[in-house]
């Protein structure tokens, strides 16, 4: 049986990870990426649709804020762009009624109607939406996260019915019948989450490395992802930031 030696092993091959080889590479280190999944790219899942893919995950970059998620697209060679948000948002109470709120204006059926896509609501079972669309052109979208505690989201069917029931109410009937439907629990992902993940999240948590460590055995181990980073924790710039930190200190 061959024997390989390298100087560095990476476990988990999320976006923390694979940018950690990716600065490894640049090094010349000699490395190794260990992962659970059949895929790369851990809580980023993008699956296709019209030759566009929709993410599943983070979604979301601010370049003004993120400068190193930034400056990775544009190494990449990608361009980002704007998510759709002109016009207005409207608002869900517990109550069910659906009320208006100031915004601005343009045009899919809820752009027709002024609607900029985005949506919040306390009664549920998503409780923020946002226009997912493709970049000026189809196809067009909505995605949305749902409110629900995880301990609680144990039907997928029911919660797809009562989210395509809810769009209905917000947008109109055109909503509820979406040419293709996505949805991920990453609460019930084994190789993402815990039993610490299954309470309710009443505001964004504040992350930090373990016990406030970022390596442990006299820097054997260093702790590279979102969560342990000292800015932008739970963000796609965290995961750039974390895995940044722990290269250099290895």
């Amino acid at each position: 049986m061959p024997v390989e030696t390298v100087d560095t092993v990476i476990i988990g091959g999320g976006l923390s990870g694979i940018y950690a080889a990716y600065l490894l590479s640049q090094r010349n280190n000699l490395f190794v990426v260990l992962e659970a999944r059949e895929r790369s790219g851990g809580r980023i899942l993008c699956p296709e649709h019209q030759g566009f893919f929709s993410d599943l995950g983070p979604s979301w970059y601010w370049p003004e804020i993120h400068p190193k998620m930034a400056h990775l697209i544009q190494t990449m060679g990608l361009k980002g762009y704007r998510q759709f948000e002109e016009g207005r948002g409207r608002f869900q109470s517990l109550f069910g009624e659906v009320q208006t709120v100031k915004g601005y204006l343009i045009e899919p059926f809820w752009r027709q109607t002024g609607l900029s896509g985005q949506a919040f609501s306390e009664r549920g079972p998503l409780c923020e939406i946002h226009d997912g669309s493709n970049n000026r052109q189809a196809p067009y979208g909505l995605t949305g996260f749902v409110g629900i505690p995880a301990v609680q989201r144990n039907h997928q069917q029911l919660i797809t019915e009562a989210i395509l029931s809810q769009l209905s109410i917000i947008y109109g009937k055109p909503a509820a019948q979406p040419l293709a439907f996505f949805y991920k629990d990453w609460a019930r992902e084994r190789f993402t989450a815990t039993q610490f993940d299954q309470p309710p999240m009443v505001e964004h948590p504040f992350y930090h490395p373990p016990a406030g460590q970022t390596s442990i055995w006299d820097g054997t181990i260093h702790f590279a992802g979102t969560e342990t980073a000292n800015q932008h924790g739970g963000y796609l710039e965290g995961a750039l930031i974390a895995a940044e930190r722990a290269i250099i200190n290895n």
